[in-house]
């Protein structure tokens, strides 16, 4: 489960400061994930989260009521993990054991350098993550933002109304690029768990029944991909333009305009009974030349079954990256 952590030493609401810098020391700054490169921090932005291997609340996936809470917010309890993956081990429990995280952790450790990210060790007491979005105007004039969802934390060294609004502005676009994830599901995991092939093959010669399975059956429909909700929130996410930097607000339209264009292109392939591979399609590449180095692009080509995510999360590393300029 999501849990709230800062640089308080009370177990009982959090692992202390102390096992937080411990925790990041022996993470090599990667999330722990097997074969995951997203990194736990970036500049000055926490972008990884905790997890509590057996959850923290008794509706929080594998708890243990055996646990005292002191046991629970340990060092051997937590795995820090990328917002993708915390909500991969998160929602399906059966597969993502306690004594699967523990070894998962374990092996990890085993694998990076404990003394690479030593250096940034200091700045981490600073850093919190609470189950709210909060906004406050902190002490030294900081206007300060937490957006859970993906553990972004933006700080502006000005006050007053526009900071504020631009703070605003930037939660109403980071709550969009959560909104076209979460609508769009069905269309990610097909690409995340089945290869151009099966895709062509279960088109073509199966009419669809894994993706049924899946389902993705609701890109059948024009129109219904993305959703009544991922349509609102763009709409109102479009409007922040003029209160976001200028990249902030290209690389949000960089994850809309994508998953847009997946939805159609499954559209495309369920309606002609063909599919259309992303990969070589026309539109779509020109979309990724616009954001992406031809390096890039080939580089997520080689990530098997994970091109698309690796796209996505890279653009999401970009947005949060462009508001670096706000904390200076």
């Amino acid at each position: 489960m999501r849990s709230g952590w800062g640089s308080s030493n009370m177990a009982i609401n959090g692992p202390s400061t102390k096992i937080i810098k411990q925790l990041f020391a022996e993470s090599g700054n990667l999330c722990a994930f097997p074969k995951c490169s997203s990194p736990l921090v970036t500049g000055k932005m926490v972008l990884g989260e905790i997890c509590h291997i057996k959850a923290q609340n008794l509706t929080g996936a594998r708890f243990d009521n055996s646990q005292t809470d002191e046991d629970r917010h340990s060092f051997d309890n937590i795995i820090l993990l990328c917002p993708t993956h915390h909500k991969v081990v998160d929602d399906d429990e059966e597969s993502y054991s306690a004594e699967r995280l523990v070894k998962m952790k374990a092996d990890h450790a085993s694998r990076t350098n404990s003394g690479r990210f030593a250096s940034d060790l200091e700045s981490l007491s600073a850093i919190f993550v609470t189950d709210q979005i909060n906004s406050s105007n902190q002490s030294g004039g900081v206007t300060a933002h937490t957006i859970n969802a993906t553990t972004l934390n933006v700080q502006s060294p000005q006050t007053g109304s526009f900071a504020q609004r631009r703070l605003e502005a930037i939660e109403i676009l980071w709550n969009a690029i959560l909104t076209a994830e979460s609508t769009n599901s069905p269309l990610l995991l097909v690409h995340r768990i089945l290869s151009p092939s099966e895709i062509q093959q279960d088109i073509e010669v199966n009419s669809g029944e894994k993706l049924k399975q899946l389902g993705a059956w609701m890109y059948a429909s024009e129109g219904s991909f993305g959703g009544r909700a991922n349509l609102d929130s763009h709409s109102k996410a479009a409007r922040q333009e003029p209160f976001v930097p200028a990249a902030a607000y290209k690389y949000y339209m960089g994850i809309f305009t994508l998953i847009s264009r997946l939805g159609a292109l499954l559209y495309y392939s369920l309606k002609s009974n063909r599919y259309h591979d992303w990969m070589t399609d026309e539109h779509t590449q020109a979309l990724l030349r616009l954001h992406f180095t031809q390096l890039q692009i080939e580089t997520s080509k080689a990530q098997k079954y994970s091109e698309l995510q690796w796209l996505l999360d890279t653009l999401k590393r970009q947005f949060r990256e462009s508001l670096t300029e706000l904390s200076s």
